[in-house]
């Protein structure tokens, strides 16, 4: 009867074991295979899924986007689409970074107020929402949503880097379709206008969140 009671004892145990390490597993699956990345260009790191897709500039039109992350390359310098993947690679969830020296005369905080409101203003069937001044990686930002399109108004990009474009105020200088909701970000950064944007996505957000910039 005590060696049935021992035998069962260790049978939960086992159980109980295999149970914690499946538990664990699922919880930490989304960082399990993660790397710290680093773009030597935009000067930050960032947290990203091993098999990461990714475009950086090149001779060709459309820039060379056949770079993969992996535990060896973990340089992105210059990376300005960024393609994870969901589980089982099914959709593509693209992450855009847009940088340029900043000659708007005037913040991107502000620059980014001014294009939401002509966005608006012009409705072309976007959906705007959630706009707000936020905190973003330590540095000031503006962030809002945009659902079904994305516009950008007044600006054109110059050998200066971003330039005011008047030209542009009535109809966008740049315009997308989007699938589902779309977070945008305009901050300024070592004199750089940036820009993100990025699904509405678990996956993504937890990309976003690790991004640190690196003093120089």
């Amino acid at each position: 009867m005590k060696q049935k009671q021992q035998v069962w004892i260790l049978g939960a145990c086992i159980v109980l074991i295999c149970l914690g390490v499946i538990f664990y597993v699922v919880i930490n699956r989304s960082t399990l295979d993660w790397v710290t990345v680093t773009d030597n260009v935009a000067v930050y790191k960032i947290k990203l899924p091993v098999g990461t897709e990714f475009c950086v500039p090149s001779d060709y039109e459309g820039g060379d986007c056949e770079q993969r992350i992996s535990r060896e390359t973990t340089k992105i310098d210059g990376a300005f689409y960024i393609m994870l993947k969901e589980d089982k690679g099914v959709r593509r969830l693209d992450l855009e970074v847009d940088r340029s020296p900043n000659a708007l005369n005037m913040s991107a905080i502000d620059f980014a107020k001014r294009t939401l409101k002509l966005s608006q203003d012009d409705g072309r069937g976007s959906d705007y929402s959630d706009a707000k001044e936020i905190v973003f990686a330590g540095i000031p930002a503006y962030s809002f949503k945009a659902t079904g399109g994305f516009e950008e108004y007044g600006r054109a990009y110059g050998r200066g880097g971003s330039i005011d474009a008047p030209e542009f105020y009535d109809h966008p200088g740049e315009s997308r379709v989007l699938e589902g909701e779309y977070y945008v970000i305009y901050f300024d950064y070592d004199g750089m206008i940036f820009r993100l944007l990025y699904p509405n996505d678990d996956m993504v957000k937890q990309a976003i969140a690790s991004l640190e910039f690196v003093k120089k």
